[in-house]
């Protein structure tokens, strides 16, 4: 029988954390901070926190524990929620939330926040134009049917058990993507080694052109105030450490992008990170339109007759020495960061090509498994979904 449930906005249900700390002060310097980009979209998962201190902050915070579930509100179509098993603070740009009365489960409120449905109100409602915010006065006015407390946690306990066979096939396509380092390794040897005497060779001498290596365009030439909603995808530092797996929702004109023609990606362009994590390299796929590049990325477009870019792309992500090569070039006042005339000068080894078309053929292999896995993973996500919305309709 299909239950009846009561219409309820989140203010009644609810309590956000208002008051902020200032986190030079002790103990709240010496906690972890979580900001909008240490929470996975869709998944809530939480990594790579640093305490306050270590990352040098300024400016206030809330303060959180593992009562709250964190709501990021900036971008709210990323759908960052998450439910902390620490004490912490976290940039003002998240919400900590506390279900408050004992009339909502926090697990069934965390499916709320994640619901479709609300994903598709906070769309709806956001302010700002170039980057959406979800206010708080909006946030506690959303409304939803809310079941009796005891069906709620019945509820959160079948979603529990589904998600959780979900994830575990998001587990098994990480591990997929492991096997590639182990690729490298058994044809190459380590390149800090250098076991089979690969010549040495800088990366200028690889480019394709004396535009081969380049720095995404300064702020001058391009400014918050030119993105757009659509038209010529623009790429940062998210998108190459996930490999590009994640979509942009930023975007500049077509007439603009021709303006940053010199700053393009195209498919085989080597993508790296020069400032926060130095380094990280993607190889921009094929199946995205031509792209341009935030300023905080490096671009380096190989001569294929020499060097492949997959090939290159892995070794400049594995290799201890290119490693420690970087990290002797990296500077910078503020942080960390790495410039085209320093890499430029970074040396890798260049094996005979047959041998890094056999990788690149390897990784070709892998990623197909992965799209497979994918999906599968898409059938998944849409049969819980289906189950989440039947949830919220009572008829589970």
């Amino acid at each position: 029988m299909k239950l009846q449930f009561t219409e309820r906005p989140l203010g009644e249900l609810i309590e956000v954390a208002s008051g902020q700390v200032d986190p030079r002060d002790e103990p709240y310097s010496s906690m972890p901070h979580v900001g909008g980009e240490n929470i996975e979209p869709h998944t809530g998962r939480i990594s790579g926190t640093q305490t306050a201190a270590e990352l040098g902050l300024k400016s206030g915070k809330y303060v959180f524990d593992d009562s709250h579930v964190l709501y990021s509100k900036i971008r709210p179509n990323l759908n960052k929620v998450a439910t902390p098993d620490f004490e912490g603070i976290c940039s003002a740009d998240i919400y900590p939330i506390r279900p408050v009365n004992g009339e909502i489960d926090k697990r069934f409120l965390v499916y709320v926040l994640r619901s479709k449905h609300f994903l598709a109100y906070a769309a709806k409602h956001s302010t700002r134009t170039n980057i959406p915010k979800l206010n708080r006065p909006t946030l506690l006015a959303y409304s939803f049917p809310l079941p009796p407390l005891a069906e709620q946690k019945r509820i959160a306990d079948i979603l529990d058990k589904a998600d959780a066979i979900r994830r575990k096939r998001q587990n098994a396509s990480t591990q997929r993507e492991a096997l590639i380092p182990s690729i490298f390794i058994e044809l190459f040897g380590d390149p800090a080694l250098n076991p089979h005497n690969y010549r040495r060779v800088v990366l200028s001498a690889l480019a394709d052109g004396d535009d081969g290596i380049k720095c995404g365009p300064f702020g001058t030439q391009l400014s918050k105030g030119e993105y757009t909603h659509e038209g010529v995808p623009l790429w940062g530092i998210p998108h190459v450490n996930r490999k590009f797996d994640v979509p942009t929702n930023e975007f500049v004109s077509e007439e603009k992008a021709e303006d940053l023609s010199g700053y393009s990606l195209i498919a085989g362009d080597i993508v790296m990170t020069r400032k926060g994590t130095v380094g990280n390299c993607s190889v921009y796929p094929s199946h995205l339109p031509v792209g341009v590049m935030h300023s905080d990325l490096l671009r380096i477009r190989l001569d294929q007759s020499q060097c492949l870019p997959e090939f290159a792309s892995w070794q400049l992500t594995l290799s201890r020495d290119v490693e420690h090569q970087i990290r002797l070039v990296s500077s910078g006042a503020i942080m960390a960061g790495i410039n085209v005339t320093k890499l430029k000068g970074i040396g890798i080894l260049v094996p005979p090509l047959p041998l890094q078309e056999e990788f690149a053929h390897a990784v070709e292999q892998v990623k197909t498994l992965r799209e497979d896995q994918q999906k599968v993973e898409a059938g998944v996500d849409a049969l819980f979904n289906s189950l989440v919305q039947r949830a919220f309709k009572g008829e589970l």
